[in-house]
């Protein structure tokens, strides 16, 4: 058992077969209580609530209302969905709605996680642009403050002087290296188009004419 680091001498049932208390070598006696039945009533809960929150994300997104459905897609966590819905608002040239408070600080690591493949790099890059002209630095740095004190609530841990600012940088580290690479890749992407366009201006300007000459050729 967890909570022995000796053997176990003795078991007792309560009469309701709901506790459980273990004594052990260490000298420490447990109290064992079955939670089952409240375990399987939370996951049932759980589930009906993400049932409403899907009808709720496919009404959002009838109504055109993408800033709920964000919102919405943010705290399911389901960062699959909400890249196909930003790639729609960008496919549509809708304008990229903003998330607030612990919401960004999500969004931001999903944009991170984006931003790591060529694929959906360029989603990543466009609400990364969107969030940095929408929000200040200030902001950002505030809204990863609220998701480390919102962390500290759930699982009653300290919370570390400056830890919203030490998330960001990590957060930060993570999409310079990737960006740059991307940068990088579309400069020699634009430097060879332009060695396109001049092989088809000179063809234009018949740089080929003269070369074959059908009318130079026998043909027996």
């Amino acid at each position: 058992m967890d909570n022995h680091t000796d053997k176990v001498w003795a078991l007792a049932v309560s009469h309701d077969e709901r506790t459980v208390v273990s004594a052990a070598a260490d000298s420490v006696v447990t109290f064992w209580q079955d939670c089952t039945e409240e375990q399987e009533e939370e996951k049932e809960t759980k589930r009906a609530d993400l049932v409403l929150k899907e009808q709720d994300f496919l009404n959002y997104l009838e109504l055109n209302d993408y800033r709920k459905a964000i919102e919405l897609a943010i705290s399911m966590g389901q960062p699959g969905r909400l890249f196909n819905l930003f790639k729609d608002i960008r496919a549509a040239a809708a304008d990229y709605p903003h998330a607030g408070g612990s919401d960004l600080a999500k969004l931001l690591r999903y944009v991170r996680d984006w931003n790591t493949v060529a694929k959906t790099s360029v989603v990543a890059q466009g609400v990364l642009f969107a969030i940095m002209k929408l929000r200040s630095a200030d902001h950002v740095m505030q809204a990863f403050g609220d998701e480390v004190h919102e962390t500290v609530l759930v699982e009653g841990t300290v919370e570390a002087k400056g830890a919203g600012g030490t998330a960001l940088k990590e957060m930060v580290d993570g999409l310079i290296p990737y960006t740059e690479r991307h940068l990088a890749r579309m400069e020699r992407l634009v430097q060879e188009s332009y060695m396109v366009d001049y092989v088809l201006g000179e063809m234009d300007d018949g740089m080929f004419d003269g070369e074959y000459d059908d009318g130079a050729m026998d043909v027996e």
